[in-house]
């Protein structure tokens, strides 16, 4: 009678989320979701996917693509039902029949809700099945069951990284609480199993983000840092805030890093946060909890355990601030534990028939194969994504994915194509009519561009979550320059993310970068730079956004400006980024912002810009390593060669040549040091000896330090591994430097044969003939490398110099004035400077 009551509570828990199940609040872009972040591993297009783990992204496009309220509902239910399954099957395991069916009324009556299996419902499933297998593998161990365990483990951490520390955790208690009872040798295979498996699951996503540019990533990347740096400060439920300027951490430390560094500066207050989320944990599930408490008292292993996973999670989602959703996971393992106190007395049951495996195989398979298949997509990817023509194939493969329709059409919309864009929104809308956010995107599209139907933006109705309409509509009026009308929109968009609260500075915050910058990267550049002027007009009255923040936009533009090869436009927004970081108030957004002005700067040439910033940095970081040998090398670039000294000098002081070794080697030949750098080159060598970039920076640098038979030696060790054009083209250079002609052109000439149509290659050979005194082959090379590059300034400055020097003048003024034609070489103003200096002295 118990499991028929349950089971039908569990049907109406079913039916309660079939009408909680609205598609604009899970699938809409931004959201704790992430479903797009899954759409674009799906179909290997660039998007969000280093922010979850690719089983939680993934599984959330799988729902997002259903059309019917029975589509969406069919994975979380099957997973109700596994998880209802997994609960008996804990509950047989550590007891008998009636503790089972106990612990399945519990799941259904205290911890099954409509709310219970929304975006965590697949890691719920990991949770309850590793549950499982812990309790059965305590009941008759095996190897077997072991790697089972461990697979379940590293499984869930591809949805979500709470379970990370598990495996040492379960290692520890083997070998402390049950290792007695087995052979050394025993002890050991199981713990190798336990430390090493689970981890491995991890290996597609640590590919994935190397591969991406994002270093060493083993988890979420940055998705955590909300809750770690509000719980180091002390809070005990999370905020809407922007964390780095919360705590005031740059975009270059490590969140991490800070957290526990905070922590073991306010142990009392990290303490008393803990408890106090720990109580507020409590609070949600009291009678679970407090039914879980005998788990330890009762001898047996496996209910030990089940209370130790109950332990753990509960201790390590306290060790950072927290929302109820963070422990509904937890819901199902508790009610199968707390089902025990029914037959307390009783024995468990006998397990020898094969039950177990049925249960673990129904859970385990279905889950595996969904977590695995997400692996694969997130090891493919970033092949896939390097691809600029993947959604294109994807659409024809798919041609009735809306989100497919849609994502090309909003890049088509950034990228100015507004005709294209709208007939791409327009099929997305039309292949899901009833999305919210498919209709916004078409509207704001069709305002852009600016027809009969650019107003239908100020008439659609309120959908259920209205803040990205108020937020749309304000921008529409911005990029309009009616910025008092914007105002009281840009307002009620913010307001409705706290149900109309005031909206305090760290939710503002969190709201202009969120939501606010997203939305204004759909506008094509020119309307974005307006609609960020209208914004800073505003702020003046308002104000709105601070000068720290308006500076933050700009840099996007100029940044946007500088890739796209805008030069001018870059320059203009460098210099009011420069204006409001003056005036701001906030010291890391200052730093920050002058960083990324050297970066920019230097992408678009402008080095006194780039120099300028660098210094304002370190005027603001003194004792930064990193920041004090970037402005060294700036300082070489400008030629202010004591300044490099003095601020290389500070740098060693604090130690770069331990954080970045290979550019202060760099740094030190261009000072003319190159002892230097090759003892911190030869130390970098030693540690990678099969680097050939490396070896050749190391020759490069004996050359230069007259150490002839170490460069030659470290040469010709590069090149056995790296034989790149590049490599080759740099042991041409020091094979110059150190006179070894004939090497030099024996190489320079297999690079001619590699890529005949390189003027680069002929200008090296050329100087190379010069030097042996083949004048009339030289002359030959360097008209034959103007001829296949117009623009090459080396070309033009070597065969000028050797016309005159041969009396040959008018010929050396009439090539000078066609290298000062080229458009190319009038950008560089030092070549600029050389070719004028060689022009005015044939010209004598």
């Amino acid at each position: 009678m118990l499991i028929a009551v349950s089971a039908l509570r569990i049907a109406a828990v079913v039916g309660e989320m079939r009408s909680d199940r609205v598609l604009d609040i899970y699938c809409t872009a931004g959201t704790d979701f992430n479903a797009e972040g899954g759409e674009a591993l799906f179909h290997g297009v660039k998007g969000r996917v280093s922010w979850s783990m690719p089983a939680y992204s993934v599984a959330g496009a799988l729902i997002c693509h259903g059309k019917s309220p029975e589509e969406i509902l069919a994975l979380p239910a099957a997973a109700v039902f596994l998880c209802a399954l997994l609960v008996f099957g804990i509950g047989a395991l550590l007891s008998d029949v009636l503790g089972a069916a106990a612990g399945l009324a519990a799941y259904a009556f205290l911890a099954a809700g409509p709310d219970s299996f929304r975006e965590r419902w697949l890691f719920t499933l990991g949770v309850a099945l590793t549950a499982f297998l812990l309790v059965w593998r305590a009941r008759s161990p095996s190897p077997a069951k072991t790697v089972l365990l461990a697979a379940s483990i590293g499984l869930s951490m591809n949805i979500l990284s709470p379970l990370f520390l598990l495996p040492p955790l379960l290692a520890l208690w083997d070998g402390l609480i049950t290792g007695a009872r087995s052979p050394v040798r025993a002890r050991l295979r199981e713990s190798a199993i336990l430390l090493f498996v689970p981890y491995l699951f991890l290996l597609p996503w640590i590919s994935m983000n190397w591969r991406l540019g994002h270093g060493f990533v083993p988890f979420e990347n940055g998705r955590a840092d909300y809750n770690v740096i509000t719980g180091a400060l002390g809070f005990a439920k999370t905020l809407v805030c922007e964390p780095r300027q919360l705590a005031g951490i740059s975009s270059d430390q490590s969140v991490l890093s800070w957290a526990i560094g905070e922590a073991a500066r306010h142990p009392v207050r990290f303490l008393l946060a803990f408890f106090a989320r720990l109580w507020y944990a409590f609070k949600l599930q009291p009678i679970l909890l407090l039914a879980c408490l005998p788990l330890w008292a009762r001898a047996g292993t496996a209910r030990r355990l089940l209370g130790l996973l109950i332990a753990y999670y509960l201790a390590v989602h306290c060790l950072m601030s927290a929302e109820a959703r963070y422990f509904t996971p937890l819901w199902p393992v508790a009610a199968a534990g707390a089902g025990c106190l029914a037959s307390w007395r009783s024995r468990p049951a006998s397990i020898k028939l094969p039950w177990p495996r049925w249960v673990a195989g129904l859970s385990f398979i279905p889950m595996a194969g969904l977590t695995l298949f997400a692996m694969g997509l997130a090891l493919a990817y970033p092949t896939r994504a390097a691809d600029p023509g993947m959604i294109d194939r994807q659409i024809e493969r798919y041609p009735q994915d809306s989100w497919l329709w849609s994502e090309r059409g909003l890049q088509r919309l950034r990228d100015g194509k507004l005709d294209e864009a709208v007939g791409d929104l327009a099929k997305a809308q039309g292949l899901n009519p009833d999305s919210n956010e498919r209709r916004l995107n078409l509207a704001v599209a069709k305002f852009i561009r600016g027809r009969s139907d650019a107003n239908l933006i100020f008439s659609l109705p309120f959908p259920r979550n209205p803040m990205r309409l108020h937020l749309l509509r304000a921008l529409c009026r911005l990029s309009l320059g009616r910025g008092a009308a914007a105002l009281p929109e840009l307002e009620l968009a913010g307001q409705f993310k706290r149900s109309r609260s005031p909206v305090n500075e760290m939710e503002r915050r969190a709201f202009i970068a969120n939501y606010l910058i997203p939305e204004i990267r759909l506008w094509p550049a020119v309307q974005r730079a307006a609609i960020i002027s209208a914004l800073r007009e505003l702020s003046k009255n308002g104000p709105f956004l601070d000068d720290d923040q308006i500076a933050g936009l700009y840099f996007d533009e100029a940044l946007a400006a500088a890739e796209a090869g805008q030069t001018r436009q870059a320059r203009l927004f460098l210099r009011i980024i420069q204006e409001a970081a003056e005036t701001g108030k906030s010291e890391v957004h200052y730093v920050d912002t002058m960083r990324g002005l050297a970066g920019v700067a230097l992408r678009i040439g402008d080095r006194d810009a780039a120099l300028k910033a660098q210094r304002r940095l370190v005027r603001h970081r003194p004792k930064e390593a990193q920041a004090l040998l970037d402005l060294a090398q700036l300082e070489i670039e400008a030629g202010h060669v004591v300044q490099a000294r003095f601020f290389m000098a500070r740098a060693r002081q604090e130690g770069v040549e331990s954080l970045s070794p290979r550019q202060a080697a760099s740094v030190h030949r261009s000072l003319g040091e190159p002892g230097q750098a090759a003892r911190l080159l030869e130390s970098l060598v030693a540690a990678d000896p099969q680097d050939g970039s490396l070896l050749m920076e190391l020759a490069e640098s004996c050359a230069q330090a007259g150490l002839i038979r170490q460069a030659l030696e470290h040469m010709e060790g590069s090149l056995r591994l790296d034989g790149s054009t590049r490599n080759l083209s740099r042991a041409v250079h020091v094979l110059t430097g150190l006179r070894e002609f004939d090497r030099a052109l024996e190489i320079v000439g297999s690079l001619i044969l590699r890529e005949p149509g390189a003027a680069a290659h002929r200008n090296d050979r050329a100087v190379l003939l010069l030097l042996t005194g083949r004048k009339s082959e030289a002359e030959a090379e360097l008209r034959e490398a103007i001829f296949l590059g117009s623009d090459h300034a080396d070309a033009y400055l070597s065969l000028g110099s050797l016309l005159a020097s041969q009396g040959r003048k008018s010929e050396a003024v009439k090539l000078y004035d066609r290298a000062l034609a080229q458009e190319e070489i009038r950008g560089d103003q030092a070549v600029l400077r050389l070719i004028r200096a060689g022009r005015a002295e044939a010209s004598r």
